[in-house]
């Protein structure tokens, strides 16, 4: 939607189509926005998406641009001390367009990790979700069930290098595991 706009407004302003064009070609994407962080057999994003406005956008997005045989990995957690009514609905979301949700943690801060799965999982209707606590387990067990008509969407910490857990930041990084793993597989 930015570059139609901007595309909008260089039309508007006389702006030769053929330099928009080439203008489009050299935009960098932004780093932990849908970024692609997979290979030609694994087809892998991280997206920094964390309330139900941007799920639905990153979702349907993915939804609307996937081959049809293609199949949605959804990993996702909430952060912890913020708005628990978020939870539910990013489940809801999630079920619609996902063909399989792993919910995880991400940065459960002061809050019980069971209670904020529990607030996620009343959003589901289906059993199409799995618990895996553990973020970094979580990103194994998604690389490990992929196959090359799979997308995976790892949600919510994007290019952070850390987890928030109690009132401690622990090193952790869903690149470097994404990187390790397809580098080992």
């Amino acid at each position: 939607y930015n570059i139609m706009a901007s595309i909008a407004v260089c039309l508007l302003n006389e702006i030769e189509i053929q330099d928009v064009i080439n203008s489009i070609k050299n935009i960098k994407a932004i780093p932990g926005r849908l970024e692609f962080i997979g290979n030609e057999e694994k087809k892998i994003f991280i997206d920094y998406a964390h309330t139900p406005d941007a799920f639905q956008n990153v979702l349907s997005l993915m939804d609307s641009i996937k081959k049809k045989n293609h199949k949605i990995i959804t990993l996702f957690g909430c952060g912890g001390d913020r708005d628990k009514s978020k939870r539910f609905k990013m489940a809801e979301i999630a079920e619609y367009y996902s063909d399989i949700i792993l919910v995880t943690s991400d940065n459960p801060r002061t809050e019980k990790l069971e209670d904020i799965i529990n607030d996620i999982s009343s959003g589901f209707s289906s059993s199409k979700h799995l618990i895996i606590k553990n973020r970094e387990e979580a990103i194994k067990y998604a690389i490990k069930h992929m196959d090359q008509d799979t997308i995976l969407l790892i949600l919510g910490k994007g290019r952070e290098d850390y987890e928030i857990v109690g009132d401690i930041k622990h090193n952790h990084n869903d690149i470097k595991i994404i990187e390790r793993e397809l580098h080992e597989s």
